[in-house]
């Protein structure tokens, strides 16, 4: 998905320069003694403060919405992508109860972790999550997370890609991760509370099927190693998504 720049939502880096430059200015106007206390001081002083209010707040919060914590994991979407009630330009290619997480950790190369992101982009299947065990450097500080997230999914100025990370390390847990990148494609997954952690043994209904491809490979040579092994014809469907011009030639 390609949008002016203009309207990317602003990286976690340019906010917290514009959240020091508004301090900034608003201290420059703050009088240094009580005798400094004109009116013209105050004046400018609640003009710096309303920019700050109207301008600067309101994207800081927008930031912060795009982060949901429910007590065992923290959703990300920082990059458009619809809601349940806003489906248009999904394409839905797996069943419900179907699942492909990509497991990654800011440890790996920004190439790989960007060429997942452009898949997931191009397939727009709203059951395909990008899972960290943790936030970078701690959950206390979340804007190093936003920031790695934002340069995942917006990989130039003109490009914000329809990407939903999450922070689970219950999934981890469930499907015994141990080292990333790691792709699996789980099968069976119905969660009685769906804005719960689908790796909770005590939320599921069941017990899923995995199956996992551990090593810095792309999504479409993960989807066939699986499809070899499953024979799902949705993994199929979206493998020729991906290598959309390369099956056409082959078939020539």
């Amino acid at each position: 998905m390609v949008v002016p720049a203009s309207s990317l939502t602003p990286t976690p880096e340019e906010l917290e320069k514009k959240l020091k430059d508004s301090k900034k200015e608003y201290q420059k106007h703050i009088p240094k003694k009580e005798n400094e206390n004109t009116p013209q001081m105050k004046k400018e002083a609640q003009k710096s403060y309303k920019e700050f209010q109207q301008k600067v707040m309101p994207e800081v919060e927008n930031w912060k919405g795009k982060m949901k914590y429910d007590g065992e994991r923290l959703v990300i979407d920082g990059s458009g992508r619809k809601n349940e009630n806003e489906k248009d330009g999904l394409r839905e290619f797996l069943n419900k109860d179907e699942r492909i997480y990509i497991f990654v950790s800011s440890s790996i190369p920004k190439t790989t972790l960007k060429n997942y992101a452009r898949s997931i982009d191009k397939l727009r299947e709203p059951n395909i999550q990008m899972v960290l065990r943790g936030c970078i450097g701690g959950c206390a500080k979340l804007m190093p997370t936003a920031h790695f997230v934002q340069d995942v999914i917006a990989p130039s100025k003109d490009e914000e890609l329809a990407v939903e990370f999450i922070i689970d390390p219950m999934l981890y847990r469930h499907y015994k991760i141990t080292k990333v990148p790691a792709i699996v494609f789980a099968w069976g997954v119905s969660a009685a509370d769906i804005e719960s952690s689908e790796g909770i043994p005590e939320n599921l209904k069941g017990s899923p099927n995995a199956y996992v491809i551990y090593g810095d490979v792309s999504l479409d040579y993960a989807l066939e190693k699986i499809h070899a092994k499953t024979s799902n014809p949705r993994l199929l469907a979206m493998l020729k998504e991906l290598r959309k011009g390369w099956f056409d030639s082959k078939t020539k």
